[in-house]
């Protein structure tokens, strides 16, 4: 009877345990230090490659108290959810939209550029919940838009203790950056303009294929741009023909290409005429020499005909 007892006390003591126990366990919380500096860290990068010159703004949407909870600034009171109950990634995506909309008239609460190895940081903020946003930038060949995010500054790690000094990378989309081309002609012709054609018509090939042609003549200056242009790949370009006293030349120049017809310096070839390189000096004491060998013939010929009369 005694052992009896016994057991159904342990098991009640048991019980208690469960009851009383345990749930502090489960409910145990710590406290946010709202005292504790805080900060953010912004890692923009390309698959690990550094990306210089992002800019990105933050935008306090919300007061962060101890126990965890968020509280909208009237600024962002409009919120159409319960921002204490978004519970999975897609929610959070949609709200980061939905305060993009509602700051679009805010001025950020921070600002800061990504240096040279990716990184942009937010020292000294203030808890609370934050929309980051990042500018497109153009970083040649690729153009890249990056995707508003929330964050929670402090938050919880891995082990659910709270972090102060936060580090997120970004989520971009790149795509070819679309650049012009601008391709002008030089004459290097001084005396001899009359000798320029009246247009001139240039190819521009991509990666060594024709995709492009310009007719340039003196109503465009000799000039033309080729707009909408993947900066993905390299391009030239190629004048048609080019008329036989010109050599042509091409060069890039501040970004810029360059077609340069320089006018030859040894005359303008003319039919029938030997070919531009030829020597004429002997062309006179050739003939001089032939007219006295003739003269020579003549005479020993007819000295040979008097002796033999």
């Amino acid at each position: 009877m005694k052992t009896r007892m016994t057991r159904l006390l342990t098991k009640a003591m048991c019980l208690l345990l469960c009851v009383f126990v345990w749930p502090s366990a489960a409910y145990a919380f710590e406290p946010v230090d709202l005292s504790h500096p805080v900060s953010l860290t912004i890692y923009a990068n390309d698959e690990d490659i550094p990306l210089a010159g992002v800019g990105f703004e933050l935008y306090r949407v919300a007061d962060l108290n101890e126990y965890a909870q968020f509280e909208l600034l009237p600024m962002y009171s409009g919120f159409s959810g319960d921002i204490n109950k978004l519970e999975n990634a897609g929610e959070w995506v949609a709200a980061a939209e939905e305060f993009k909309m509602l700051a679009a008239d805010a001025i950020p609460d921070a600002a800061e550029t990504s240096r040279e190895d990716g990184l942009a940081t937010f020292d000294y903020l203030t808890p609370g919940l934050y929309l980051v946003t990042g500018a497109p930038v153009e970083i040649l060949p690729w153009t890249y838009t990056f995707t508003p995010f929330m964050v929670s500054i402090p938050t919880r790690d891995v082990n659910d203790e709270w972090l102060y000094d936060v580090f997120s990378d970004v989520k971009l989309e790149k795509l070819p950056a679309l650049i012009d081309i601008d391709v002008v002609k030089i004459w290097d012709d001084e005396g001899h303009e009359s000798d320029r054609p009246n247009t001139i018509y240039v190819d521009l090939y991509c990666d060594g294929e024709p995709i492009d042609v310009a007719m340039l003549y003196p109503g465009n200056s000799w000039s033309h741009t080729f707009t909408g242009l993947s900066a993905a790949h390299e391009y030239t370009v190629k004048e048609r023909e080019v008329l036989h006293w010109y050599t042509v030349t091409y060069e890039v120049v501040n970004g810029v290409l360059v077609i340069r017809n320089t006018h030859r310096t040894d005359g303008t070839p003319v039919p029938d005429i030997p070919a531009t390189g030829q020597l004429w000096w002997p062309v006179p004491v050739l003939a001089g020499v032939g007219m006295l060998l003739l003269i020579a013939g003549w005479y020993i010929q007819r000295k040979w005909s008097q002796e033999h009369e």
